[in-house]
């Protein structure tokens, strides 16, 4: 039982799984050409080759099935939406979606990021005027080390097709009607 109060910030899980994409594939191959001492076996190492071999859809399908083992870079994402969904039923916990905070920058809308900004202060029992919230959205906006420019919703549209849409649905469809970014499987 949690005694403070708690934000949790969420990302629609399809946009999660390509930015684990996008992140993976941009630091296994260092992984693979430098093999860090002492942190990759020579299974570990195999298999990270074998992986960067396959191509950006077969990728996908597979950071969708993956199971949680010894390797060190793979995440079990039902493991982690699960726990995220156990924390949005928290009396205590303001769930903030990340499509609502990001604003026009993002690809979202300025009024619900002005919005989700004073629901999350409130929540916090914080003072905001106008001006507050102004220089919150100009510094909530990139210089951090997993920034990537461009539009930062829905990204997930540009991957999908309808083999990795099913993939998903089996695996994680609960989560998207949970959390509101679908009504049902029929996406």
């Amino acid at each position: 039982d949690w005694s403070s109060d708690v934000c949790s910030s969420d990302l629609d899980p399809r946009d999660v799984l390509i930015s684990a994409l996008n992140f993976f594939n941009g630091v296994l191959p260092n992984y693979v050409n430098n093999r860090f001492p002492g942190r990759m076996s020579e299974e570990e190492l195999e298999f990270n080759k074998h992986y960067l071999t396959l191509n950006r859809k077969e990728q996908l399908k597979f950071l969708i099935k993956a199971k949680p083992h010894e390797y060190i870079w793979t995440i079990h994402f039902s493991s982690q939406f699960a726990l995220l969904k156990k924390w949005s039923q928290y009396p205590n916990v303001h769930v903030c979606f990340f499509e609502d905070l990001i604003g026009e920058l993002g690809g979202g809308s300025k009024a619900k990021q002005i919005q989700e900004i004073k629901n999350l202060a409130q929540f916090l029992n914080v003072d905001l005027d106008e001006e507050k919230i102004k220089e919150v959205i100009k510094k909530s906006w990139g210089g951090t080390y997993s920034f990537r420019k461009g539009k930062k919703i829905r990204k997930w549209e540009e991957d999908f097709d309808d083999e990795v849409k099913t993939a998903f649905k089996e695996v994680f469809g609960e989560y998207l009607i949970h959390f509101g970014y679908e009504q049902d499987n029929n996406w």
